[in-house]
């Protein structure tokens, strides 16, 4: 039907973590160094290769479990995930300094 969205895709794949629009604080080791954070995403169909981009930056690529560490600089930012089939999901989030 026109103007239906196909909800099954809309939920094929899906950015758990972070969550859009949302606030972070990464903490800092002993030595004074910043920790990574862990992005998270997940996919219905098992054995899907999922490419990671961090404002438009390409950081690689899962299969099965879609987890990627990082240490991102403090500020706004974009990340976005596509499937092998052109399937994407995107959020934004912010990083906030440590006080």
């Amino acid at each position: 039907m026109e103007g239906c969205v196909d909800e099954d895709k809309e939920y094929e794949l899906v950015i758990l973590y972070p969550k859009n629009n949302s606030e972070i604080f990464v903490p800092v080791n002993f030595q004074e160094e910043q920790e990574k954070i862990v992005l998270e995403a997940t996919h219905r169909r098992k054995g899907i290769k999922v490419y990671w981009h961090l404002d438009e930056t390409y950081l690689g690529f899962t299969t099965d479990i879609h987890q990627i560490s990082l240490s991102p600089t403090e500020g706004k930012h974009l990340l976005s995930v596509v499937d092998e089939n052109g399937i994407t999901a995107a959020v934004t989030f912010e990083v906030k300094e440590n006080q």
